[in-house]
């Protein structure tokens, strides 16, 4: 992908580098040091994490709208199957699923203030939920773009899947507080898990908000 789409790449890069100052101006250390700076430090997580979630959904809602014509042809001529080619797809993501998050995590780690009690057991934590985040993005993206074989359809449908996975990822309300026939919907968002994995992580002396 470096030398096939080389623009989408510095795209990327500077988008990472963008998205880490825009945090650090954000929760500048905000550390954990009383409940204001805990909420901080929630939000800053959830930032962090929404950014993850929406920069991998969306740019792979459009991936089978643009290569349908060429993916039914060598198909066709029995060249490769489905799963191959949906394996190689993940696999051509690998190095921007773990090394810009880990570029990203490092420029924002010490100056939002995470905690360094642990290191670096806190840290890997932390790049692991996102890694996983990422690929349930990429998958979610996948899953649109092969459901709707018209641009137009999958853009304007994207939006729907991501809105309820933001909104019950358990950051704008608290478990307890949201409609019990309902509630079990926060259990579908991906960001609920990774948003957990890392305040405990944080906060493994503390309660985690939930």
């Amino acid at each position: 992908m470096l030398k096939r789409e080389p623009q989408a790449v510095q795209a990327k890069i500077g988008n990472t580098i963008f998205f880490a100052i825009l945090i650090l101006s954000l929760y500048w250390d905000v550390g954990a040091y009383n409940a204001v700076d805990m909420k901080n430090l929630a939000g800053a997580v959830f930032f962090w994490l929404v950014g993850q979630l929406m920069n991998n959904y969306f740019n792979t809602i459009l991936i089978f709208q643009n290569e349908r014509a060429v993916f039914m042809r060598e198909k066709a001529n029995q060249l490769y199957g489905l799963f191959p080619y949906y394996l190689v797809k993940n696999i051509q993501e690998l190095p921007f699923t773990i090394i810009l998050p880990f570029v990203q995590l490092l420029l924002i780690y010490w100056g939002v203030g995470f905690s360094t009690d642990n290191l670096p057991y806190e840290f890997l934590q932390m790049l692991l939920a996102v890694f996983l985040l990422s690929h349930t993005a990429l998958g979610m993206g996948y899953f649109i773009s092969a459901s709707f074989s018209s641009v137009q359809a999958a853009t304007a449908v994207a939006p729907s899947l991501t809105l309820p996975v933001i909104l019950f990822g358990g950051f704008f309300a608290n478990s307890g507080s949201i409609i019990v026939w309902i509630r079990w919907l926060q259990y579908l968002s991906p960001l609920y898990y990774a948003q957990m994995a890392i305040l405990q992580a944080q906060w493994s002396k503390g309660p985690v908000m939930g």
